[in-house]
């Protein structure tokens, strides 16, 4: 029941049962977004559904009225699915899992908010799951673009240089038949290899690029990828506070849904998308279901977990306040987030612009160096 409204669940068709067989032979394996249904859009959604309810209107009304938003017309469709299949009597949470365009969690979310009737609460936090991701992904965006940008414009920049500046001087060398130094014929093998193979280079660099595109999510990809991340300074701490942030905001918002600690662990090692993390939540699991408490899983056997985590745990787990705790660390790790982004931007920025002026520096010495070796032999 909610918002005065009670949905009754129709006794389900053949279609209906062989799709719930299809999803339960598949339970293992839980999904965390909706092809369909985009994160930015689900923040807006939830949110206004959450206002709704709060202001007293029932389900069917808050969705007809947040179908009318500016959302693409694929999200309107789903909205207005969602509204029909409701209206015909079906439950929220029947009608959520049937538009394939919702997450396990989620559905899961609203499945305990019905059967408990917080479904107003559980839309809060829903609302508040991906308000939050949505934030973690700009400030990680906003930590990565503008080094990447940097890096890129340099590269580009340097082979400028070596295609078509370098190959002007040389072609002034050739002229004077002059002995070069041997920085300056470093500097011109390198621009005559760059030239003769520019499109193997391009093809490569592509392969490159399609090979970790596909293998992105394969387990040895990213277990390599993870622990090269980890041993980079600076970035490595940028890359804890990130994921951190996003693992104490999900444990917060799963367990004061009243989801069960080792539920919770399934599906935050589905959520986090960060090998190290999702090995030691399943280490985790493993220990828990032998009776060991969340805090002792984690005393210095990963080092992603800190003493200031170790200890927030073990409090919330003595006065059963682990979501209060994890609320708490998810706060400070967004803090952290933020302070180690602003450093991170203050580093590479001398670090890249130094590289690159001696880089092009060196370029110049060794193009210039000859000129000023031939003008003392002449006289000048």
């Amino acid at each position: 029941m909610e918002g005065n409204k009670i949905y009754f669940k129709q006794p389900e068709t053949k279609k209906e049962k062989k799709r719930a067989k299809s999803k339960s032979s598949g339970s293992s394996s839980i999904e965390f977004g909706g092809k369909k249904f985009k994160d930015k859009d689900k923040v807006v959604f939830y949110k206004e559904i959450s206002s709704m309810l709060n202001a007293g209107l029932d389900v069917i009304s808050a969705l007809s009225i947040v179908s009318e938003n500016e959302f693409s017309d694929k999200t309107k469709n789903i909205i207005t699915k969602l509204n029909t299949d409701i209206s015909n009597g079906a439950s929220i949470n029947q009608a959520f899992s049937d538009s394939e365009s919702f997450s396990s969690y989620e559905i899961f979310n609203i499945k305990i908010g019905e059967e408990t009737g917080r479904v107003k609460h559980v839309f809060k936090k829903l609302s508040e799951h991906y308000e939050q991701k949505d934030k973690q992904k700009k400030q990680f965006i906003n930590a990565m673009i503008y080094p990447l940008s940097v890096v890129v414009i340099s590269v580009i920049a340097v082979m400028f240089m070596m295609i078509f500046i370098v190959p002007m001087f040389k072609e002034v060398f050739g002229r004077t038949n002059a002995d070069l130094p041997e920085i300056t014929e470093a500097i011109i093998s390198l621009s005559n290899f760059i030239q003769g193979n520019f499109v193997y280079i391009i093809g490569l660099s592509l392969i490159l690029f399609l090979l970790v595109f596909i293998n992105r999510k394969k387990t040895g990809f990213r277990k390599v990828t993870s622990s090269i991340l980890l041993k980079i300074p600076v970035i490595k701490n940028v890359i804890k506070s990130y994921y951190l942030n996003r693992l104490c905001a999900s444990f917060s918002i799963l367990i004061s849904s009243n989801i069960d600690l080792v539920r919770s662990i399934d599906f935050c090692s589905k959520m986090i998308g960060f090998y190290p993390l999702e090995e030691s939540l399943r280490q985790m699991k493993s220990e828990i279901l032998k009776g060991d408490s969340l805090h002792n899983t984690l005393n210095a056997k990963n080092k992603l977990f800190d003493n200031k985590f170790i200890s927030f745990i073990k409090i919330g787990e003595e006065t059963n306040q682990l979501d209060l705790m994890f609320e708490e660390l998810s706060n400070q790790y967004a803090d952290e987030l933020e302070h180690r982004v602003s450093v991170l931007n203050k580093v590479i920025e001398p670090v890249i612009i130094i590289f690159l002026g001696g880089f092009v520096g060196l370029i110049l010495v060794a193009m210039y160096l000859p000129m000023f070796e031939i003008s003392t032999q002449m006289g000048f």
